[in-house]
C-alpha cells in the first residue's frame, strides 16, 4: 500500500468532537450551480484542503478521483447518476491488496460526501458501501460509539451521586470529576496518555470560532496543535478547575500510571472488554472520526502520526453506527 493511501468515509468531520479543523462545505442545495461538471466538482473538493497538506496526499486524492471519473465516463455515468450497486461494482473491480482497494474506495467515498453536501448529487451513495475487510490489531482494541458513551455515562453517574449528597465530600467530588474529564479528554483529543498528563492549562487557547486550540508535545518532541470543542473546554475550566491564571499547572496533575488505573476502573464498571486501556480511547477517536468522514490527513495531524499509513489502519474498523453523529459527551 502506498504511504499516503488511507481511508475516509461518509460524514463531514466538522460534526465531530475532534474539532473543526477540516474543509467546510456548502449546505445541500447551494453548491450545484458552482460545479457544472463532475470535473469542476473534483476541483472544488480538492481546493477545500489545507495548502499545507502533503503534496503526496493531494496528488493521491487527485489521482484516485480522476481514475474514478474515468471509470464513470466509460460507463456513461455521472456522479449524480451513480447508485450504491454501481459503486459496489467499482469497488469489486479495484485491483491490489485489500488494504489498497479499501483505501482507494475510501477516497472516493470522501468525494461523494462532498458532492452530496454541496448539492451536486441527490444522495450520498457511499454511505452504504463498505470496503474490503482489512485485518489489523485495531480490531482487538476497538470501542464502539456506544461503548464510549457507556464509559462516560458511568463517570457521570458517579459524579451525580456525589453531588446529590446533602454534603458532597470534596475529595470524592474531585475524584469523580477527574474520572469524567479524563475520559472525555482522552476521547475528544485522541492524545496519548503521556501527552494527556503533561498538558498544562496554558496549552489551551480560545479560537475566534468559539472552539479551543490545544498545543501538545508528542513523540520525538514534535509539537502539534488540534482543536477541541469550546463547550468541553469551558466545562473543563469551570467544573474541573482552572487553578492558576498563569496556566503553568498541569490539567491532570498525576502520572500515566494513575491515569491508567482511573480508566481501568471505569472500563470495569461499564462492563467493557477486559484489558481496555486509555489508548483504546485514542483508537476510538481515530476510528469514529474516519467513520464520519474525517479527512485522513486531518486525523493524522490531530493524533500526531508520523505517517498517513498509520492513520489508514483505522479506516476499516468502523462500527455500524459510524455514519451517525457522535453523542454529546
Amino acid at each position: 500500500m502506498a504511504r499516503d493511501e488511507v481511508g475516509i468515509a461518509e460524514q463531514p468531520f466538522r460534526d465531530l468532537s475532534l474539532g473543526t479543523d477540516c474543509p467546510e462545505v456548502t449546505p445541500v442545495g447551494q453548491g450545484s450551480a458552482s460545479h457544472r461538471s463532475d470535473g469542476d466538482l473534483v476541483d472544488g473538493w480538492l481546493s477545500t484542503f489545507d495548502p499545507q497538506d502533503s503534496r503526496g496526499t493531494l496528488a493521491l486524492y487527485r489521482r484516485v478521483s480522476s481514475g474514478f471519473l474515468d471509470w464513470l465516463e466509460q460507463r456513461s455515468l455521472t456522479l449524480a447518476a451513480l447508485t450504491a450497486s454501481g459503486l459496489a461494482r467499482y469497488r469489486d473491480g479495484l485491483r491490489g491488496a485489500n488494504s489498497t482497494r479499501s483505501n482507494r474506495l475510501a477516497v472516493v467515498k470522501s468525494l461523494l460526501t462532498y458532492a452530496h453536501a454541496v448539492g451536486h448529487t441527490p444522495s450520498n451513495v457511499g454511505r452504504t458501501v463498505r470496503g474490503p475487510r482489512v485485518t489489523t490489531d485495531c480490531d482487538a482494541r476497538a470501542l464502539s460509539e456506544s461503548d464510549v458513551a457507556r464509559l462516560i455515562q458511568v463517570a457521570e453517574t458517579a459524579l451525580r451521586a456525589e453531588r446529590a449528597r446533602s454534603t458532597p465530600r470534596p475529595r470524592f467530588l474531585k475524584a469523580a470529576l477527574t474520572k469524567l474529564f479524563l475520559a472525555r479528554f482522552l476521547y475528544l483529543s485522541g492524545c496519548r496518555i503521556g501527552e494527556t498528563v503533561s498538558v498544562r492549562w496554558g496549552d489551551l487557547r480560545d479560537r475566534p470560532d468559539g472552539d479551543a486550540q490545544l498545543s501538545v508535545v508528542g513523540k520525538g518532541s514534535r509539537r502539534r496543535t488540534l482543536p477541541l470543542p469550546g463547550s468541553f473546554v469551558e466545562q473543563l475550566r469551570t467544573e474541573y478547575g482552572w487553578p492558576e491564571p498563569s496556566g503553568a499547572g498541569r490539567i491532570f496533575p498525576f502520572g500515566a500510571r494513575r491515569a491508567q488505573a482511573i480508566i481501568t476502573e471505569l472500563v470495569e464498571l461499564a462492563g467493557l472488554a477486559p484489558g481496555a486501556s486509555p489508548h483504546w480511547l485514542r483508537h476510538a477517536c481515530a476510528t469514529h472520526a474516519l467513520g464520519r468522514g474525517a479527512p485522513p490527513h486531518v486525523v493524522q495531524r490531530a493524533l500526531g502520526h508520523a505517517s498517513l499509513a498509520t492513520t489508514g489502519r483505522y479506516a476499516h474498523a468502523l462500527s455500524d453506527g459510524a455514519s451517525k453523529y457522535l453523542p454529546s459527551l
